[in-house]
């Protein structure tokens, strides 16, 4: 009879891998119970673990403490299109605009030239006040007349629009060989106001017209001498260009700087 092994006894209890399994489903059941805590616990309890994370590894926390900027009432970038802009305007509404120039806190000075600006058909019109009138007979803008045109000069240099100032008389004009009736005379009044208007700045000769109508539009009867001296005036009147006419006319004009080496 031959020899033969005598077979192992078979290991008692479970298996070896069983405790690898045990292992991975209890840190799976843990994980799984630490994330479901942090989407129940209280603000103040995750504050506190992610400040302890945060101090341990590093990280950067948003500031919580007594000087860090609150969140305005009306965020702009909320409203803000990242393309077309704003969606809502931010302007102020019409009846919270100051109704004078006394609540905007600047009252009217002895500097100030009160204006007269009107819609029209054809554009807007700016009359100036009585103090920018003209002398009987004379063609000479006053110094106050001279400040308002200036600084009206300077708005409209940057912009394409047709500039018509238009002179005017009252019916009292005495000839003179320079002018030897109302029409001449308003021509020249405006002549001189145009010359005032596009001293020193870039604007094209094409976009500034002149008007004498002597004194077939006045504000005021010609009978009294108050209403002859409100008669005696240039009007401003701004028309609006098409887009063909003013990239014309801004072609011409930097075609003649151009030429005069400007």
């Amino acid at each position: 009879m031959g020899k033969h092994d005598v077979p192992e006894d078979p290991q008692q209890g479970a298996p070896e891998w069983i405790v690898t399994f045990s292992d991975m489903i209890s840190l799976l059941v843990t994980f799984f119970v630490m994330l479901m805590s942090f989407s129940t616990m209280e603000e103040n309890e995750a504050a506190v673990i992610r400040g302890a994370f945060g101090q341990n590894t590093g990280g950067i926390l948003e500031s919580s403490g007594g000087n860090a900027a609150a969140s305005p009432e009306h965020d702009r970038l909320v409203a803000t299109h990242p393309l077309r802009g704003a969606e809502r305007p931010h302007a102020r509404p019409a009846e919270e605009l100051a109704d004078n120039i006394d609540e905007m806190g600047q009252a009217m000075t002895a500097e100030h030239v009160e204006l007269d600006l009107t819609a029209v058909q054809d554009g807007l019109l700016i009359q100036f006040g009585d103090e920018c009138g003209f002398a009987p007979g004379s063609d000479e803008p006053n110094e106050k007349l001279r400040r308002s045109l200036r600084e009206l000069g300077e708005v409209l240099s940057h912009y394409s629009h047709l500039v018509v100032i238009e002179g005017h008389t009252d019916d009292h004009v005495a000839p003179t060989p320079n002018n030897p009736d109302e029409t001449a005379l308003s021509l020249s009044r405006a002549v001189a106001s145009a010359k005032i208007l596009m001293e020193g700045r870039d604007m094209s000769r094409d976009v500034v017209q002149i008007s004498g109508l002597g004194s077939s539009r006045p504000l005021a009867p010609n009978d009294t001498a108050v209403g002859r001296a409100k008669n005696r005036r240039v009007d401003v009147r701004i028309l609006a260009l098409s887009k063909a006419r003013a990239a014309a006319l801004q072609a011409e004009f930097q075609a003649r700087q151009a030429a005069e080496g400007r």
